[in-house]
């Protein structure tokens, strides 16, 4: 299936993955958990990811404009975005023209941590 992969500290990418839920705990790092995107795709972060340690990756947020950033949280760990089919319940390729959205999204707009960090922006108004 079509995903995007984005791990701590480089620049999101589309990938080409299986799906199974072994290699989604790979790719996370452990225990996964599934944030709705939007009504057909879902981030899959570690459950753990905060309490783990594991570095800062994205931010989410909220905002109807550039200069207004509704922060909703901050995921940390290595994160997998994939298509969601939820009438099934099941997780699916994304569309090649949404991966390539977010790609661009993740690479568009960013906040500074007090670590000096640039963090990439994902905001879950905007449709992938």
């Amino acid at each position: 299936m079509l995903a995007v992969v984005k791990r701590c500290g480089k620049a999101a990418e589309i990938a080409h993955i299986s799906g199974e839920l072994g290699e989604l705990q790979d790719i996370v790092g452990g225990l996964i958990e599934p944030l709705a995107l939007d009504e057909d795709t879902d981030i899959i972060c570690n459950d753990e990811g905060k309490i783990l340690g594991m570095p800062m990756n994205v931010v989410l947020g909220d905002g109807a404009g550039e200069d207004e950033l509704d922060f909703i949280d901050v995921l940390c760990g290595d994160i997998v975005i994939v298509g969601c089919d939820r009438s099934r319940g099941a997780f699916v390729s994304l569309e090649p023209a949404c991966a390539v959205s977010l790609v661009r999204r993740l690479s568009s707009e960013f906040v500074m941590t007090s670590s000096m960090e640039l963090l990439p922006v994902l905001r879950l108004e905007q449709k992938g």
